[in-house]
């Protein structure tokens, strides 16, 4: 029976030690990898036009999953930008031209630059379509090097109608 309290001691005192991540957790902390996840992940990021989407239960990691792969994606020389769509107000996600202009205000405001919405945010044009501009003409054509953006939360979207279309 002691021998028993013992071990149960010695696993008690680790478990207190232990790291308990709350959130993500720190790229210099323990992580434990999941091959082949991380590394189909680190090599898929940066081919050019990919999409990367992880999916899994709450508290699974996603969180720092994907932290690591933006920091892989950044030690490869890409410009990288976070986005988590849980800090868009609510008001934003009913009307498409207004979601997509903060979309793209805070992705210019993640890449630190100059926003320029009001150049290319063209009133003949569907929001759709003054996005796309946004992007193809202003943000990746201001960079040499490749952008590897993260959006968090997206499936907040999907209770959205007008946004999720």
């Amino acid at each position: 029976m002691e021998q028993t309290f013992q071990k149960f001691s010695v696993i008690a005192a680790a478990v207190n030690y232990m790291e308990i991540p709350e959130g993500s957790v720190s790229l210099d902390s323990a992580y434990i990898e999941r091959p082949p996840i991380e590394s189909y992940c680190y090599k898929t990021i940066l081919q050019p036009g990919v999409l990367l989407r992880i999916k899994a239960p709450r508290q699974l990691g996603k969180t720092s999953l994907l932290q690591r792969i933006l920091h892989y994606a950044m030690e490869d020389k890409h410009r990288t930008a976070y986005l988590s769509l849980q800090s868009a107000d609510a008001e934003l996600l009913t009307n498409l031209a207004q979601f997509l202009q903060w979309l793209c205000t805070s992705i210019t405001d993640e890449l630190n630059i100059e926003e320029r919405l009001e150049d290319y945010w063209n009133k003949g044009i569907g929001s759709q379509q003054k996005c796309s501009n946004y992007f193809q003409r202003y943000l990746l054509a201001r960079f040499t090097e490749p952008l590897t953006l993260a959006l968090y939360q997206v499936d907040r979207l999907f209770q959205y109608s007008e946004i999720a279309q």
